[in-house]
C-alpha cells in the first residue's frame, strides 16, 4: 500500500504543477508568459512523451531499506512487485556495440526498430517493448512463442557486482528458473548477443476452446506465436500461424498500428474480465466481441509480438488496483485433455475472482515436456491461494516458479514444493 500511495502522490504533484503552469500561461504577460509557456511545454513533454519520467516514477517509490545498489532497467518489475530498488544503477550501454552485441540498457523497441529495417526480428519478446534487454533476461520474462519459436539470446557479457569480474557466458547459465531475482541482481548485464530471425508474414486466427479438438489445434499447429485468454466468459485461443504457400507480400495489407494493437488487446484481454459467463458454452462470445473473422489478419511477426497495449503514465495508476503475478509450471507433459482441463478450471475460478488468466505454452523439448506460463491479473483484494489450490487439484505436486519480475504471492499449497 505504501508504494501505491507514494506513486499516486508523486504523480499528482507533477500534474498539479502542470495545471499551475497552464493557469499561469493564461494570466502571465510579457517575458513571464514566455518563460511559463516554455516550462509548460517542457514539463508536458517529460510527462507525456519521455520514457525516462515513467521509469523514474516506477522506481522512485517505497525504496528498500537496505539501500543496496541493483541494476535497473525500465522499472516495470518494481511497479508490478510494488517496491522500489535500493539505489538504482543503470546498465549504461545502449545500442549496437563495437563487439556486434547490444547494450543491455537498450529497449526492445529500439532493437526491433533496427532489426525490422533489415527484414529481421526477434522470434518472440515481452509485449511491453519499453523494457530493456537486461531487464528481460534478469527477470526471466518471455513472449508468446509457438512451435516455431527460436531462442532470442546467445551469450551475455556480465559484470559480477561482488567481485568486479567480467565474464562471457550463456544467458541461461546465470539467469534461469532456479535463481532468485536478488541473485540475478548481483550481476550487471553489459552486452547481449541477439539471435534474430526473418521477419515473416503470419496469420492471426482466433477460436473458442470448447473441446479437446480445439485444445489439440492449439498444441500441435505450426505457429510463430500462440496465446490463450481465459476469463469467466470462456477460453479464447489465438495463434499467429505459419503462412500458406500461396501467401505473399501482396496480401500483407493490415499493418499493426497502435490503434489496431490497442483494439485487439481490449477485445481479447480486457473483455475477458468484463464479459459475463452467459455465453460460456456457446460457439462464440457475446457482443461487443467481434466474430472470429474480424479478428483474423495478416501481419509481420515483428508486429504480432506487440500484443499488449502499454498504458501511458496517466493511466498506469489503474494497474495499482490489481495484482499481476505469473506462475511457471516446469517440465509438464501437456496433451489436449490436460490443457482443456486446466483452461476450464481457470475459467471457473475467474467467475468468482473477476480476473483473467493468460496461458502460454513453450515449444515441447526432446523429452516431450513443456513449460506452462500462466499470467494472472486479479483485483488486489483477491486471495491468490485459490489459484494455487485449484492448480494443485488438477496437476498435483508439480514443480512451479513465480515470474521474478512480477508480484510475489503466497503459493500454498505449492509453498514447500516450489
Amino acid at each position: 500500500m505504501r508504494y501505491t500511495i507514494e506513486y499516486i502522490l508523486k504523480l499528482c504533484a507533477v500534474l498539479a504543477t502542470l495545471l499551475t503552469l497552464c493557469k499561469l500561461s493564461v494570466t502571465a504577460s510579457g517575458l513571464d508568459r514566455i518563460v511559463v509557456v516554455v516550462a509548460l511545454l517542457t514539463l508536458a513533454y517529460v510527462i507525456l512523451i519521455s520514457p525516462a519520467f515513467s521509469m523514474h516514477l516506477r522506481c522512485s517509490c517505497n525504496r528498500n531499506e537496505n539501500r543496496k545498489q541493483v541494476p535497473m532497467g525500465s522499472g516495470w518489475s518494481f511497479f508490478l512487485s510494488r517496491h522500489g530498488p535500493g539505489r538504482g544503477i543503470r546498465c549504461g550501454r545502449v545500442g549496437l556495440q563495437p563487439s556486434g552485441r547490444w547494450g543491455a540498457d537498450t529497449t526492445i523497441r529500439e532493437v526491433q526498430a533496427h532489426l525490422v529495417r533489415k527484414s529481421l526480428t526477434l522470434s518472440s519478446h515481452p509485449s511491453i517493448d519499453s523494457g530493456t534487454l537486461g531487464g528481460w533476461i534478469a527477470s526471466g520474462s518471455h513472449g508468446s512463442g509457438g512451435t516455431l519459436w527460436t531462442p532470442a539470446f546467445g551469450n551475455v557479457t556480465v559484470k559480477l557486482l561482488d567481485t568486479g569480474e567480467i565474464v562471457d557466458v550463456p544467458a541461461k547459465s546465470i539467469f534461469n528458473d532456479d535463481t532468485s531475482l536478488d541473485d540475478d541482481r548481483n550481476h550487471l548485464i553489459l552486452e547481449v548477443e541477439l539471435l534474430p530471425t526473418s521477419d515473416e508474414l503470419c496469420t492471426l486466427t482466433a477460436y473458442k476452446m470448447l473441446n479437446e479438438e480445439d485444445a489439440e489445434r492449439f498444441i500441435s499447429r505450426r505457429s510463430y506465436l500462440r496465446l490463450i485468454e481465459i476469463g469467466r466468459r470462456g477460453i479464447l485461443c489465438m495463434e499467429w500461424l505459419e503462412p500458406t504457400p500461396a501467401m505473399n507480400a501482396h496480401e500483407y495489407t493490415d499493418r499493426h498500428t497502435a490503434r489496431s494493437q490497442a483494439l485487439l488487446w481490449f477485445q481479447a484481454d480486457i473483455l475477458s474480465v468484463l464479459q459475463s459467463s452467459s455465453a460460456r458454452t456457446h460457439e462464440w462470445f457475446d457482443r461487443p466481441m467481434p466474430p472470429p473473422t474480424a479478428l483474423s489478419r495478416t501481419l509481420r511477426l515483428s508486429e504480432a509480438n506487440r500484443y499488449t497495449y502499454e498504458p501511458g503514465v496517466l493511466f498506469s495508476p489503474i494497474g495499482l488496483l490489481f495484482t499481476d503475478f505469473e506462475v511457471y509450471v516446469l517440465d509438464l507433459k501437456v496433451d489436449a485433455s490436460l490443457l482443456l482441463k486446466i483452461s476450464n478450471t481457470m475459467a471457473d475460478l475467474m467467475t468468482s475472482l473477476f480476473g483473467r488468466c493468460q496461458l502460454r505454452l513453450s515449444r515441447a523439448s526432446n523429452d516431450g515436456t513443456s513449460k506452462l506460463f500462466m499470467d494472472f491479473n486479479l483485483p488486489r483484494t483477491s486471495d491468490s491461494t485459490k489459484v494455487f489450490t485449484a492448480l494443485f487439484r488438477v496437476l498435483g505436486p508439480v514443480r512451479i516458479r513465480l515470474h521474478k519480475g512480477k508480484a510475489q504471492v503466497d503459493t500454498a499449497p505449492f509453498l514447500v514444493l516450489s
